[in-house]
């Protein structure tokens, strides 16, 4: 847009930087939320304390950090209700 490099230096570099970013992007998505981690590590109280008053971004990196995934196991008779049993949790190790 600045014209500071030549259409043809764009060209030849843009690959290479797009491939820079998707990488650079795919190791942020594996980090996300390790150093929430290690600021609620032993910190229940202090954590639930701030729950609240949190930003939903906040909120999200300490239960990626804690989280591995969640399974929702097959329903054996259909109630219209949520069934929290079916729930279950992977913790990360």
């Amino acid at each position: 847009v600045e014209r500071t490099i030549s259409r043809t230096e764009f060209f030849a570099t843009r690959d290479t930087l797009q491939m820079r970013i998707e990488q650079n992007r795919r190791q942020a998505a594996r980090t996300n939320g390790r150093g929430v981690l290690a600021q609620v590590a032993g910190a229940g109280d202090t954590v639930r304390a701030q729950w609240d008053a949190a930003t939903l971004e906040w909120r999200r990196a300490v239960v990626a950090a804690l989280v591995d995934r969640v399974v929702i196991e097959p329903v054996e008779k259909r109630t219209g209700k949520f069934q929290p049993e079916l729930v279950r949790i992977v913790w990360r190790s």
